[in-house]
Formats: structure tokens, C-alpha cells, sequence
């Protein structure tokens, strides 16, 4: 049977809230942990390596966040989108714009699930809908 359509999804670490700085937070905890585990194509997308992020990994093994979240180079946040509504809109719509017909949001999706939930629900899926159809 042929192929009758090849969806190209886009995987998204997403962490949303109406604070941008407890959003980036979130997301900054999960970089340092599982950011040294990207390929290493993905790291040199942003301009880094394994190396530059095993500090804030280490302090994160240890259970020091706040330290894990300091030692994580600013460009490691680049490998998710955090922060509002209008935030996260305003970088998904870009691969929307590239191609993607699918995207997926995946974790830490915010420092409160069901907040970032609600977000998604009320404002960023409808938004990104209606840029899907123009």
C-alpha cells in the first residue's frame, strides 16, 4: 500500500507558565539533567557539546538544582521553549512555518502541570491552529 501522507513531526521540550522565570526554571532542570544525553549534532545545533553541559548534570546527579540550573550554559535553553503563552506560540509557530505538520510537547511541560496544561488547552493549540491554516 503506498505512503499517502509522511507527517513530519516536531518533538518539543515545553515549559509553560505565566511566569517566564519559573517556566525557564523548569526547563533549565531538565536540560541539566538529560541535555549531555542530546546527539551530538542536536548540541552543536546551539553551539555546545556533552562537555559544556556535564557541570550542571553533575550538580544535578547531586540534587543541587539551583546550582544545576546556574552552571547550564545559556544556549543549552535553546534545546526547548519555555515561558508564556505568546512565548511559546511565537517559537512553535517557526516549525509550523519549516514544515511541521505535527508537534508534540513534552516534559517537564512547567513547574505546574496542570497550569501548563490549561495554557496549551486555552491559548497555545488554538493559536497554533489557526497558523497551521493560513
Amino acid at each position: 500500500m503506498p505512503i499517502r501522507k509522511v507527517d513530519v513531526a516536531a518533538c518539543v521540550w515545553c515549559s509553560l507558565a505565566e511566569d517566564r522565570s519559573e517556566a525557564r526554571a523548569a526547563l533549565a532542570r531538565t536540560i541539566a539533567y538529560f541535555g549531555p544525553s542530546f546527539s551530538p549534532h542536536v548540541l552543536e545545533g546551539v553551539g555546545l557539546t556533552a562537555a559544556d553541559l556535564a557541570p550542571a548534570r553533575a550538580a544535578s546527579i547531586e540534587g543541587d538544582h539551583d546550582a544545576a540550573i546556574r552552571l547550564l550554559p545559556e544556549a543549552a535553553l535553546r534545546l526547548g521553549v519555555s515561558g508564556n503563552a505568546d512565548d511559546v506560540i511565537g517559537r512553535v509557530v517557526g516549525l509550523i512555518e519549516a514544515g511541521a505538520d505535527h508537534v508534540s510537547f513534552g516534559p517537564p511541560l512547567g513547574p505546574d502541570m496542570r497550569e501548563a496544561l490549561e495554557i496549551l488547552r486555552v491559548s497555545v493549540i488554538p493559536a497554533l491552529r489557526a497558523a497551521a491554516c493560513e
